[in-house]
Order: structure tokens, then C-alpha cells, then sequence
């Protein structure tokens, strides 16, 4: 049976279940009549299974035990990152506040929930990481770690005095030293300088 043979099949099964329903019959007798045509010799299992299972084809011969197969890859474009990696960066930029006096910081929790998170590109694997450090009535400063985008630093009513003077070269060597190491665990090409100028 081909596809509009069984379509008009079902159809004509559901007027006349209208049409015995419109007479004032009782359901039992439209559902009956329906399922004269549903169970009819011209309508057969492998028809309805066919059509509702493999697209209108002939159901797949079964898989022989010694056959190959494919996992489909997970369409979510994340690379996993492990819990001691981030704990591990987290860690290494509060060091970098500790010569600073009072300040503190934030991150930013990215689309993982995490303060850093990695991404499957079309022109490679993009690492991100964000946050704001706060020196209290010193200011603040927003900052952002891109793989390919480099180092973004903008500060907001940032107070620079001899014990915070070095915060913005720690800043960019801690950078520096975050996407080489993260260039390296996710097989990314160095190309020439780090992004940041």
C-alpha cells in the first residue's frame, strides 16, 4: 500500500465516523466503523508501522552482532572542563590580588555555570573567562580572558596608587599564562602574539 492510498484509507474512516456521529448513532458504532478501515485486510501492520516509524520505508533488517556503529556526537558545543581546572584557575587569579590591599573579585559565571567555560567554533576552540575585581572606594575593574579575542580590561573610577600600580601588568601576566596553558590542553594552534597588545 503507498502512502495516499493509506492517507485517503484514514480518511474516509473518519467521515464516516462523522457522519454516523451526526446521525446521532452512538460513539461505539463510529468508533467501529473506523476501525473497520483501520483493521482492514488493505491496511497492514507493517503499512502502519512503515509509515509511523521509518518514514514510509521498509523496516531495517536487523543489526548483525559483529556490525559496526555510531554514537551520535552530543550537539552541545561545550569542551568539559573538570572541576579541579577551574578551582585550579580561580585560585591562581586570587593570588594575583593578594599584593593588592582589599581587593576582591568576582566571576562571572558563564553559559556552564562556571567561571570558565570552552567552546566548540567553527574556526577552532574558544576559552572564556570574566569578572569584575573590586578595590572598594578605589574603583573597580571589569575584566575578560578570550582565547581568541585576548585580554579586555576597563576600569570604572579606578583609583590607581603605589599599591595598585602593578595590578594591571599581573593582570596581563596571569593572562599570559592562562592561555598558553589552556592553548595547550585544548590542541590550540599558538599564533604568534598572545591577542594582547
Amino acid at each position: 500500500m503507498d502512502r495516499e492510498t493509506l492517507i485517503n484509507t484514514i480518511r474516509q474512516g473518519i467521515k464516516d465516523a462523522l457522519v454516523l456521529k451526526a446521525k446521532g448513532l452512538h460513539n461505539d458504532a463510529a468508533i467501529k466503523n473506523t476501525d473497520s478501515y483501520l483493521n482492514s485486510e488493505e491496511i497492514t501492520e507493517d503499512d502502519v508501522d512503515s509509515f509511523l516509524f521509518w518514514g514510509g520505508g521498509k523496516k531495517p533488517e536487523k543489526q548483525k552482532a559483529n556490525r559496526a556503529f555510531t554514537i551520535r556526537e552530543n550537539m552541545d558545543n561545550n569542551v568539559k572542563i573538570t572541576t579541579s581546572e577551574i578551582k585550579a584557575f580561580e585560585g591562581s587569579f586570587k593570588e594575583v590580588l593578594d599584593a593588592i590591599q582589599g581587593a576582591t573579585i568576582v566571576f562571572n559565571k558563564q553559559k556552564n555555570g562556571y567561571s570558565i567555560i570552552a567552546i566548540k567554533k567553527p574556526d577552532g576552540i574558544e576559552a572564556i573567562a570574566s569578572g569584575v575585581i573590586n578595590m572598594g572606594s578605589r574603583g573597580k575593574i571589569t575584566w575578560a580572558y578570550s582565547l581568541m579575542n585576548g585580554l579586555t580590561v576597563n576600569g570604572q573610577n579606578l583609583k590607581i596608587s603605589n599599591s595598585n600600580k602593578g595590578m594591571l601588568e599581573a593582570l596581563f601576566n596571569h593572562y599570559d599564562g592562562w592561555q598558553k596553558d589552556w592553548r595547550e590542553k585544548l590542541n590550540y594552534p599558538q599564533t604568534g602574539p598572545t591577542g594582547t597588545e
